[in-house]
């Protein structure tokens, strides 16, 4: 197929197509399934959407929906949008963008008068699933676009994504699909879970490399790298100085709270310079401001967090700078791609490290990136949750029965090896919400015709379900609101929980000061500037160290090639990690991958003993309780568990139980009981009632309240709580009491991640050193303690003592 139209439009742009794109576009126009991937500002959209660009452009008398765009953010549907818009300028070809920000007259439109292409979330596409309008709408369907697959693929986002795909091939005439993602370590695992079990794709290549280099912050006697931290503030004004006016930065951090301390300290040492601030729980006014002064080049530098990860394409964007970790190589790819977003060209991210091992993760991120060692994604399956939002949300697009519903369900890849009794116990979830449940009828949801069709079980049913349709939470958030009515973002109920009236934390780039918490809404004022007793942080989402960067740091520590390349101050970056390494070696040993290093020593706190199994934060929440748990079957002891992504510190007030730990090394580290010792150690009965109210919001067990009438956060709570305690008693072998559990073992302590490290763990031999202080490697495990409690010494006292004897001062 020559393609005449969309070549003309590339040579009127100046631009020639790449061969991934022809290739891309031949694959569409023949029915062929594909993967694209890609290097970020590649032209990967244009590939993706090329051969139907060409087909409206050719045939403008085609009418209906022919092209469905899906992308993981509501910021992409407006920016994708316009690009698209772009090639039919002179035509009329309707394009429209419908989310949750789309208004009620666009989205009647959609139904009234269908676009040629349609741009949507997963979350919005379930809610047009659910009109029985959509059965015509989408019947003129020929390509379906998901762009980002890699981040859509590993959250239960990816499974609703994979569901409504099922339904979507019922409802078209077989339409072709076409995945888009720029980072992945195994692209056929990600085609398979893409396509319909059983369907076949291709995988589609660019040939075209694009570099990252990378440069280090450098420390001086002015600005000292601590030996633990996160936050990084010490290297301020040496990244602050790289801020150039007219030149717009993207500062990237790991959490919410870092970026917004981040943007305080910037706004106050570079006044001269336009700063914004961006992160997921602002308000969506703010965000989008944001945005919008990024694509223009109006803003000097904004401090944003992974909100800003994924490829919402800014044209402006001249440089990145990362605070700290990454912790991963693929967000390093992702992150370095918002830059110089053109085919072909060179990103260079500065690296500032918020400690000095994160130099020495620095140094195993540029060795991967050299060897193109990308993390795995594991897609979830079996989400039964998801899977009970989906069948009520398809019962009120039509009835369905049993039979054709199931094998549509397990067509899906996330499904494929749903048994059919699982099945049907999910039918008495929607039917009754178990024995225990039948009596109360907001539990029914849907019932059984006499042609043995589900259909819901009444309008009020109906009702309550779309105010729920795509719900996909993994925590639950309150709204921050001013006391005059401004709202400014949500936070994380666990924390706004905690607040007392009088308390301080920063917000939206402002100090707050707690007033109340009430109906769901945390209300604040402005801080006063004298007043103190600030809150130091609030979650905002930590990142755990991936195992592809855990191997890495572990093997750097006995370095003997050269750093990467890339680096474009590896000889500052040597030097410093030679140093780490020969305190580490002369305080201890350095860690080795065919050998568990332990270490042991006593403070005035008790004590210790340090191992670093390398394993990840995830992990390491796990294996730590686990190995207390284990001593104290064995010896009486009392043992605080202090944790990281590089070890696990057990503190004693008696040498006892650590002698016993390291005498039944392999009984304490050994993969069997893994279960019932996991219950025992991790309370696991409480963090899978907290789980359970986010699975049985996303299984639409509870009801949230009506726009403008939503339940209080105590009521859910309360609602939750009460729903747990009586299927726990009455029914335990509930489906969603098992979803949450399993969702808590995957989630929060990457469970088989962890049956891999105790596997290593028995094969390797413990090699226990005796030291008179902490090592480079205890160091941030024993601040991380001290820091979680109150005492007259501060953090900092305590550390330059356990340091005076490191001389080190890169």
């Amino acid at each position: 197929m020559p393609f005449k139209q969309v070549n003309r439009y590339f040579k009127d742009k100046g631009f020639r197509p790449f061969p991934f794109q022809k290739t891309a576009w031949e694959r569409t126009a023949n029915g062929i399934h594909q993967l694209i991937q890609c290097p970020t500002g590649s032209g990967k959209t244009l590939a993706a959407t090329g051969a139907m660009i060409e087909r409206l452009l050719t045939e403008p008398s085609l009418n209906g929906l022919r092209l469905l765009y899906v992308t993981p953010l509501r910021a992409m549907t407006k920016d994708l949008e316009l690009a698209l818009k772009d090639p039919f300028k002179a035509n009329e070809v309707r394009i429209l963008a419908r989310n949750s920000d789309t208004s009620a007259k666009d989205r009647a439109n959609l139904f009234r008068k269908a676009p040629h292409i349609l741009m949507t979330t997963p979350e919005s596409l379930s809610v047009i699933l659910s009109s029985p309008k959509s059965i015509d709408l989408f019947s003129t369907l020929e390509s379906i676009v998901v762009d980002e697959w890699h981040d859509l693929m590993s959250s239960k986002r990816g499974v609703q994504m994979s569901l409504c795909l099922s339904r979507l091939m019922r409802l078209s005439n077989h339409p072709t699909i076409t995945g888009i993602s720029a980072t992945l370590r195994d692209p056929h695992l990600a085609l398979e879970a893409l396509l319909p079990n059983g369907v076949m794709g291709q995988l589609t290549q660019a040939d075209i490399e694009r570099t990252v280099t990378l440069s280090i912050a450098e420390s001086s006697e002015d600005s000292r790298l601590p030996w633990a931290g996160h936050l990084g503030l010490n290297l301020l004004r040496p990244v602050s100085r790289r801020l150039v006016p007219g030149q717009t930065t993207i500062l990237f951090t790991n959490t919410r709270n870092q970026a917004e301390q981040w943007y305080q300290a910037l706004c106050i040492v570079r006044m001269d310079l336009s700063i914004a601030l961006h992160h997921g729980s602002l308000a969506a006014s703010a965000r989008h401001g944001v945005e919008k002064q990024l694509k223009l080049g109006d803003i000097d530098c904004v401090v944003a967090t992974s909100a800003l990860d994924l490829g919402v394409d800014f044209q402006a964007v001249e440089k990145i700078i990362q605070i700290g970790s990454p912790r991963s190589v693929s967000r390093m790819i992702q992150r370095a791609g918002r830059a110089s977003h053109r085919p072909g060209s060179r990103t260079d991210v500065l690296l500032v490290p918020t400690n000095r091992l994160h130099l020495n993760e620095f140094s195993a991120l540029a060795d991967a990136l050299d060897a193109e060692s990308l993390e795995p994604i594991r897609p979830p399956e079996h989400c039964l949750d998801v899977l009970i939002q989906h069948l009520v949300t398809i019962a009120l697009q039509e009835p369905w029965h049993p039979d054709s519903i199931f094998k549509e369900v397990t067509s899906s890849w996330a499904y494929r090896d749903l048994s059919r009794k699982t099945f049907n116990r999910l039918l008495t979830v929607l039917l009754k919400g178990s024995d225990s449940l039948e009596k109360y009828p907001e539990y029914r949801r849907l019932e059984q015709r006499g042609d043995g069709c589900f259909v819901l079980v009444s309008n009020h049913a109906a009702r309550r379900h779309r105010m729920s349709i795509g719900t996909i939470v993994s925590h639950a958030y309150v709204r921050v609101r001013m006391r005059r009515g401004r709202s400014l973002g949500e936070v994380e109920e666990s924390f706004a929980g905690r607040l007392k009236p009088g308390d301080i934390f920063r917000f939206s780039g402002k100090r707050l000061e707690t007033i109340r918490l009430s109906e769901g809404e945390l209300i604040v004022k402005p801080a006063r500037s004298g007043k103190s007793g600030e809150v130091p942080r609030w979650t905002g989402g930590r990142l755990p160290l991936s195992e592809t960067l855990a191997t890495r740091v572990m093997q750097d520590f006995q370095r003997q090639r050269p750093l990467s390349k890339r680096i474009q101050n590896k000889e500052w970056l040597a030097n410093a990690l030679l140093k780490t390494a020969s305190i580490q070696g002369r305080i201890s040993h350095c860690p080795r991958q065919d050998m568990t290093l332990g270490e042991r020593f006593k403070t005035r706190d008790g004590y210790h003993l340090c191992l670093y199994p390398f394993a990840g934060w995830l992990v390491h929440q796990a294996l730590g309780p686990l190995i207390a748990t284990r001593i104290a079957k064995r010896i009486p002891a009392t043992l605080t568990v202090t944790v990281n992504d590089y070890g696990v510190e057990i503190l004693s007030p008696e040498p006892e139980p650590l002698d016993r730990c390291v005498e039944d090394w392999g009984a304490i580290v050994s993969p069997e009981r893994l279960n019932s010792d996991l219950e025992h150690a991790l309370n696991l009965s409480e963090l899978v009632k907290r789980q359970f109210r986010a699975t049985a919001r996303i299984s639409g067990l509870i009801f949230e309240g009506y726009p403008g009438r939503q339940k209080s956060l105590r009521m859910l709570q309360t609602s939750a709580g009460l729903l747990f305690d009586v299927l726990s008693q009455y029914d335990p072998m509930h489906v969603l009491l098992e979803q949450a559990k399993y969702d808590v073992l995957r989630d929060e302590f990457d469970m088989e991640r962890l049956k891999k490290t105790l596997n290593t763990l028995t094969q390797h031999r413990l090699t226990v050193k005796a030291i008179h202080q902490p090592s480079p490697l205890a160091l941030p495990l024993v601040i991380d303690r001290l820091s979680a409690r109150l005492s007259t010494e501060t953090v900092a006292e305590r550390m330059a003592r356990l340091t005076r004897g490191f001389n080190a001062t890169a």
